[in-house]
């Protein structure tokens, strides 16, 4: 008696079957990962480019403070603003 492979994978559908990821909610942080992120960075602070252009923008550097993190990082907008409006906030709270 010969037995049949009814779910025997072959061609393009080759492989474990598996549910497609959603694009939409890819990349979105929840509530508990920012709280993760945000004792991360309490506990084990920044990383030491971080510093530097966190200090070059408190001292009115912004051109050279963009200029590093381009280098640093190859697309340095998003990153800049983050570091800027942190400087900002440790401003006002001393």
């Amino acid at each position: 008696m010969a037995v049949l492979y009814v779910d025997l994978r072959v061609g393009t559908n080759k492989g474990h079957p598996t549910t497609p990821i959603k694009k939409a909610a890819k990349g979105i942080q929840s509530p508990k990962q920012k709280l993760v992120q945000s004792i991360v960075h309490e506990v084990a602070s920044y990383a030491p480019y971080k510093h530097w252009v966190m200090e070059l923008l408190q001292n009115s550097k912004d051109k050279k403070a963009q200029k590093l993190t381009k280098k640093r990082l190859l697309c340095s907008k998003h990153k800049l603003e983050e570091l800027s409006t942190i400087t900002v906030e440790s401003h006002h709270a001393h």
